[in-house]
C-alpha cells in the first residue's frame, strides 16, 4: 500500500472538537436537554424578585443572588443531563460501539462535558447581561467568575458521568439523579443561606461541590469576602480575593480528581446492569 492510501491519524484534540460540535447539534434537537437549559436560568431570573434589600452593606440580594446563581446551570445541567445522556447511550448499546470502534473515553465524555460547557457559557453571558442591566453590576475578578464555573461544571459533569454507574436504565436515571442534585443544590446556599443550617450541617455543605462555587462566585463579583464564614463586610481585591478563595477552590479540585478517578469504573455495556 502506498503512502497516499495510508489512513489519517486524527488526535485525541481533534476529535473531541468533532465529537462536541454533534453533541451540540444533538443537545438542540433534544428538546429535554432544552429545559434542562432553561430550567437554572428560570431559577436564576427568580433573584429579581428579591432586589431592594441588602444583605450586606451596600449589596443588593437580588444581586447577590443572581450572581450566586451562575453556579445554578453547572450543577443542573451537568447531572440532569448527562447521567440521563450516558444512562440512554449505554442502554442503546451505543457506548458499547464507541468502545468497540476505539474510541477513547476522554473523547466520548470530554466531548459531552465540552457541550455541558459551551451551553453553561451561554446561560452565564445571560445571567451576567442581566446583572449589568439590572444593578449595572460587573465582576470585581472576571477571571475568578469564570474558573470556578469551568471548574464545578467539569467535576460535575465527571461525577454524573460516574453516578451512572448506579442507573438500571434511562428512566431510572431521571429520577435517581434528582438525589446528587437536590444535595448540591439546598447545600449551595442558593436554596437558602447555609448560616440559618445547624453548624455542622453547614460546615459539610462546604465539602460539596455547589457552596464554594456559590462562594467564590459572589467574591469575585462583588469584590468582598462571602467565603467560608464571610459576610461580605470586608471588601477584598487583587491578591487578597484570590488568597480566600483558595479552600473553595480545593474543594472543588478534590472533587474533579475523584470524579475523574470514577469514570474509570462507568459501565459500557447494559448488560452489566441488569
Amino acid at each position: 500500500m502506498s503512502t497516499t492510501d495510508a489512513p489519517v491519524r486524527v488526535g485525541p484534540a481533534r476529535q473531541i472538537q468533532v465529537y462536541s460540535r454533534a453533541e451540540l447539534t444533538l443537545f438542540w434537537r433534544y428538546r429535554t436537554a432544552v429545559y434542562f437549559a432553561l430550567f437554572p436560568l428560570a431559577l436564576a431570573m427568580m433573584g429579581l424578585l428579591q432586589a431592594g434589600t441588602e444583605i450586606a452593606p451596600g449589596v443588593d440580594a437580588g444581586a447577590y443572588f443572581t450572581a450566586g446563581s451562575l453556579m445554578l446551570p453547572p450543577l443542573f445541567l451537568s447531572i440532569m443531563h448527562l447521567t440521563n445522556v450516558v444512562t440512554s447511550r449505554r442502554e442503546q448499546f451505543v457506548l458499547k460501539r464507541l468502545r468497540v470502534s476505539g474510541t477513547p473515553a476522554t473523547v466520548v465524555f470530554g466531548a459531552l462535558i465540552v457541550s455541558v460547557l459551551v451551553v453553561t457559557a451561554v446561560i452565564s453571558l445571560v445571567i451576567g447581561v442581566v446583572l449589568l442591566r439590572r444593578y449595572d453590576l460587573a465582576p470585581a475578578d472576571p477571571l475568578l467568575v469564570v474558573l470556578p464555573i469551568v471548574l464545578v461544571t467539569v467535576a460535575v459533569s465527571l461525577f454524573s458521568i460516574a453516578f451512572t454507574r448506579l442507573c438500571r436504565n434511562a428512566e431510572s436515571a431521571q429520577m435517581i439523579c434528582m438525589v446528587p442534585l437536590m444535595l448540591f443544590y439546598l447545600l449551595s446556599g442558593m436554596a437558602f443561606p447555609l448560616a440559618s443550617l445547624p453548624d455542622r450541617l453547614a460546615d459539610l455543605a462546604r465539602f460539596l461541590p455547589g457552596a464554594p462555587g456559590v462562594d467564590i462566585v459572589t467574591s469575585a463579583y462583588f469584590g468582598r469576602d462571602f467565603t467560608g464564614a464571610g459576610d461580605g463586610t470586608r471588601v477584598l481585591a487583587g491578591a487578597e480575593l484570590w488568597a480566600a478563595a483558595v479552600p473553595g477552590l480545593l474543594v472543588i479540585l478534590a472533587w474533579l480528581v475523584l470524579s475523574a478517578f470514577l469514570v474509570r469504573f462507568v459501565r459500557w455495556d447494559p448488560r452489566g446492569t441488569r
